[in-house]
């Protein structure tokens, strides 16, 4: 119990951290960003078009970019309660995600999906739902990248009765998005620390660690649960559970 406390002791002074930074000096270092960027772009049509320079801007352009996706990473894990929310249908939102996710999907892994048919609501801002939905999936491709795989994502409405409900997830009708993929799975010793910020198991310069951090904290500002499972054999399942929007909200 005491390992578990601190623990979670550790993470919140970690979000703490992140919000302040967030909220503190983003757009100073955005700011920083745009005048980098354009210095590098002003260098790339000066320089000539065999220059051996040429190449190392565009190196550099690349890290800005990363940079600024960092940034950008930043905002959204600690501004969830400022997003505007509305009610929308799930199933088309999470249907035309998957179609632009796909284009971008490595030969080696295949989408099978299985979205409901329902008009269902969900409220919230559609940019959630997509973060929620792109961490998700990419994070599955990474774990299938070395091997190939199934990446499987559903979308269903359950009813949770009041046995099932708990302090993280409220009895009534919900969404269960499902992603799950064929990868290595998850080591039982990282488990605990898998939605702290920056974690990451991926390979130096893969990602910044904040896919899953990203998604907890929007699945929290939307009164949802998060579950997971994995196996070294089969892969790992995320269940995301989000309240169906019942009262036509706009």
């Amino acid at each position: 119990m005491q390992k578990k406390q601190t623990q979670k002791v550790s993470v919140e002074r970690k979000v703490l951290a992140l919000d302040t930074l967030a909220s503190g000096i983003a757009q100073d270092f955005n700011e920083i960003l745009a005048a980098i960027m354009g210095y590098v772009e002003i260098a790339l049509l000066d320089s000539p078009k065999d220059s051996p320079i040429k190449k190392n801007l565009k190196h550099a352009m690349e890290a800005v970019e990363r940079a600024k996706d960092l940034v950008n990473d930043l905002q959204v894990f600690s501004r969830q309660k400022e997003l505007e929310r509305k009610s929308f249908q799930m199933g088309g939102s999470v249907k035309d995600i998957l179609n632009r996710f796909q284009k971008s999907l490595p030969k080696q892994i295949t989408l099978q999906e299985s979205i409901m048919a329902d008009t269902a609501c969900v409220f919230a801002n559609p940019k959630q739902i997509q973060q929620i939905v792109i961490n998700l999936c990419t994070n599955a491709c990474n774990a299938m990248l070395e091997k190939g795989g199934l990446l499987s994502v559903t979308l269903e409405r359950v009813d949770i009765g009041e046995k099932h409900a708990n302090s993280s997830l409220n009895a009534g009708p919900h969404f269960c998005l499902t992603v799950s993929d064929t990868g290595k799975g998850i080591d039982e010793e990282i488990g605990d620390r898998i939605f702290d910020p920056y974690f990451t198991t991926t390979h130096a310069g893969a990602g910044c660690g904040m896919g899953l951090a990203i998604v907890q904290s929007i699945v929290d500002a939307l009164n949802g649960c998060i579950e997971w499972e994995s196996n070294k054999k089969t892969g790992t399942v995320f269940r995301v559970f989000l309240p169906v929007d019942e009262t036509g909200r706009h």
